[in-house]
């Protein structure tokens, strides 16, 4: 026998712990990959952290102020041009809020040069809002201009403060968002530069990981390969070929379980080679009983043709012992019955042939006095047929009139029930038109304070137009600076135009109203006088049509006699025509029972002549 070695060493670790040693270098390397990029990312965190509590609050506080001071301007402008009050109360809360703002960036700002920034804009604030305050109460005539020489200047004051205080917001909005893109910037390059790094590493873990893989690969692949090619040789049918067992590993352990495979395969084989010639002797065991049973077969499909043949005295031999013997015996039996039932049969159908010739000529003549008795009877139904035909034709006629009576009777009361209705209906509309009659007059009134409220409207528009050009004539004493004045006296006195047309339009539309709503009455006034005429001719036919409807009762009442007297004679009638009915076809089902115990004596005649033919085919 044979032997192949496997290469293996005595100290070569177990294939787990190498598998295992690989994993946790591979480990390693993704300890140290986390590491750096933890530590990275904690600088980038702190960077998102300053720019997050510090530098971005600042950049959004400098636009709140930059909004808030557009803001503020608005609202000068709003109460300067409109002489709004309140507009001027909201520029003080906008100023404090503003000042909120300020006091605010100065807690959380990040050096003294912010802090002398915020210094700086505040007093250009105070400056601006106070000059703002002063000119707007002074547009709106609740105080004089004080230091200010005329308004001229005072506009020029105003506007050089605005100039200054935006641009000084402008200037710190720029530094804080510049100080943010940088760190924005750090945050960045941080974000690539972990990137990078683990890029790096990890194209330097791959490589290692193939290296170790390959190392590994080294150690398993080889045995396994030489055992692969021991199995081969086995399953070729060299079970006498055997693995050489030298390792401690997964390996050596998987040779040696070939090995006992390569054992049991043997011994397999032997015993295979015992159970071949007990089953050729099973064989030739089979293939007997198979040739007696086929012999037996042969017999019986003779001894069943003889017995399909009518020979009932056929039998078989009993010879054989068993299921077979037993089988035989009960063959022969049933071939005794069948002829003991032939002859017993043979005997029974001359008996009942007899009996039914004696069956056919008895009901023969008892069909013969049936049809006489059918003819008679048909004779009497035809008079009778006829007496009840004129009894139907009286008694339509009779209901026919009652029917109509009683039509015209529902019609009439149709009618009355519709006069009825009729002046309900009337009544219901007397009473809308009289409603609509009095909404008409209330709509008529309610127009005439309406053309009292457009006059008010026309007033108060002329006023508005007077004001506007006084409003113009100051904006153009102004100047310059007086030009949002002059706009907004403009807009002012095409409103009040456009006020003064659409009153205009307004009185024309409302004459037309109070024309129709004049005709409107009028028409009302005669429509309730015709309902009230149509009521009274309505209530004239209902009286009619009650009195039609009286005479129509009792002309309904005789004709409903007339039709009760018609219908007890056909009653009677009809008795005697349902007798006569009864009686006719009791004669024809007498009739056609005998002619169907004739055909049914006939067909069993028939039968027995040929159940007797049949049983003289057989052999008994």
């Amino acid at each position: 026998m044979s032997r192949l070695t496997a290469p293996a060493s005595s100290r070569s670790p177990r294939i787990r712990h190498t598998i295992m040693g690989t994993l946790f270098a591979i480990f390693g390397l993704l300890l140290v990959v986390f590491l750096i990029v933890v530590r990275v990312s904690n600088r980038i965190e702190v960077l998102a952290a300053l720019v997050r509590v510090d530098i971005y609050p600042t950049m959004k506080g400098a636009e709140s102020l930059v909004v808030t001071f557009r803001l503020l301007a608005d609202q000068f402008v709003a109460a300067a041009s409109f002489s709004d009050e309140a507009q001027l109360d909201l520029a003080k809360q906008t100023a404090s809020h503003f000042r909120e703002e300020i006091d605010r960036l100065r807690t959380h700002s990040s050096g003294p040069e912010e802090i002398a920034d915020l210094e700086e804009i505040r007093t250009l604030f105070d400056s601006y809002y106070e000059k703002g305050s002063r000119l707007a109460q002074a547009m709106l005539g609740k105080s004089a201009l004080g230091s200010l020489d005329d308004l001229p200047g005072g506009l020029q004051s105003f506007s050089q403060d605005a100039q200054l205080l935006k641009a000084k917001l402008d200037l710190f909005l720029s530094k804080n968002e510049r100080a943010f893109d940088a760190h924005l910037d750090q945050i960045n390059q941080g974000s690539k530069r972990v990137v990078h790094i683990v890029g790096a590493l990890g194209v330097v873990m791959v490589l290692l990981a193939l290296a170790l893989t390959y190392m590994a690969s080294v150690a398993i692949v080889r045995p396994i390969e030489a055992l692969s090619g021991a199995l081969k040789e086995m399953a070729a049918g060299d079970l006498g070929r055997r693995v050489e067992v030298r390792r401690r590993d997964e390996v050596g352990t998987l040779a040696e379980s070939a090995n006992r495979l390569a054992e049991a395969l043997q011994s397999s084989l032997a015993s295979l080679v015992d159970g071949k010639d007990r089953l050729e002797e099973m064989m030739r065991t089979e293939k007997e009983a198979r040739e007696t049973l086929e012999a037996k077969v042969t017999e019986y499909m003779r001894f069943t043709e003889e017995i399909g043949r009518g020979d009932l005295t056929a039998a078989l031999r009993t010879d054989h012992e068993g299921a077979l013997g037993e089988l035989d015996r009960h063959l022969n039996q049933m071939a005794g019955s069948l002829k003991a039932i032939t002859t017993q049969v043979r005997d029974s159908t001359v008996s009942i042939a007899a009996e039914i010739s004696q069956i056919v000529r008895a009901t023969t003549q008892q069909s013969t006095l049936g049809a006489e008795q059918v003819s008679s009877i048909n004779g009497i139904s035809s008079i009778v047929e006829q007496i009840l035909q004129h009894t139907d034709h009286t008694t339509s006629i009779a209901s026919s009139v009652a029917a109509s009576t009683k039509k015209v009777i529902d019609v009439s009361k149709k009618g009355e029930e519709a006069v009825a209705q009729s002046i309900d209906a009337m009544s219901r509309i007397r009473g809308q038109v009289e409603l609509m009659a009095e909404n008409i007059l209330a709509l008529s009134y309610q127009n005439q304070q309406i053309g009292e409220i457009m006059a008010s409207v026309k007033d108060i528009a002329e006023q508005s137009n007077l004001l506007a050009l006084n409003a113009s004539i100051e904006a153009a004493r102004a100047g310059d600076y007086g030009k949002g004045f002059a706009v907004v006296a403009s807009e002012m006195g095409n409103l009040a135009e456009q006020s003064k047309l659409a009153t205009a339009q307004v009185r024309t539309i409302l004459n037309d109203i109070q024309k129709a709503t004049n005709a409107a009455v009028i028409v009302t006034e005669q429509g309730s006088k015709e309902v009230k005429r149509g009521v009274q001719l309505v209530d004239q036919a209902g009286s009619v049509i009650h009195s039609l409807l009286a005479t129509l009762s009792s002309a309904e009442q005789a004709a409903h006699k007339i039709v009760a007297s018609v219908s007890e004679q056909a009653a009677g009638i009809n008795q005697i025509a349902a007798a006569m009915k009864e009686v006719k076809l009791a004669a024809g089902d007498s009739q056609e029972s005998a002619e169907e115990v004739v055909h049914i004596a006939h067909n069993l005649s028939e039968q027995c002549t040929e159940m007797h033919d049949l049983v003289d085919k057989y052999r008994v």
